[in-house]
């Protein structure tokens, strides 16, 4: 009979607790974000029409 496989504890939380960033650094992530989302939409608007003849939202 095969023997059962020690339980190992589930890890619960961060994988690097003491690593946190500061709120500037995460608003100025979430803004280069944003930015590129922007950049993104006013290309695809662009080359949209061109590629699909449906309706492009």
């Amino acid at each position: 009979m095969p023997q059962s496989l020690p339980k190992h504890p589930r890890r619960r939380g961060r994988v690097f607790p003491e690593y946190n960033l500061p709120p500037a650094e995460l608003a100025r992530r979430q803004a280069e974000i944003d930015a590129f989302g922007m950049r993104c939409k006013v290309v695809w608007q662009r080359v949209c029409p061109e590629l699909i003849t449906a309706d492009c939202k």
